[in-house]
């Protein structure tokens, strides 16, 4: 298994990356400074599925379902 879910953006930027579970329970919240690559610890997580949320602060948003296998 994965221990880091790894995020690329297409330009550097500050972003929170936000996990959710599929009850829509906030489980992680990292927030990252400016570059075009985050990554975030998921070795605890148990498998399943979740929701990552990127948000850059304004309201440019994006949200992505993970599988955590």
């Amino acid at each position: 298994t994965q221990s880091y879910l790894k995020v690329k953006l297409n330009e550097a930027s500050s972003v929170t990356l936000s996990l959710f579970d599929v009850s829509g329970k906030r489980i992680l919240q990292k927030a990252c400074g400016k570059a075009n690559k985050h990554m975030l610890n998921v070795a605890s997580l148990p498998k399943g599925m979740y929701l990552l949320k990127v948000s850059n602060g304004s309201a440019e948003q994006a949200a992505f379902k993970i599988l955590i296998e």
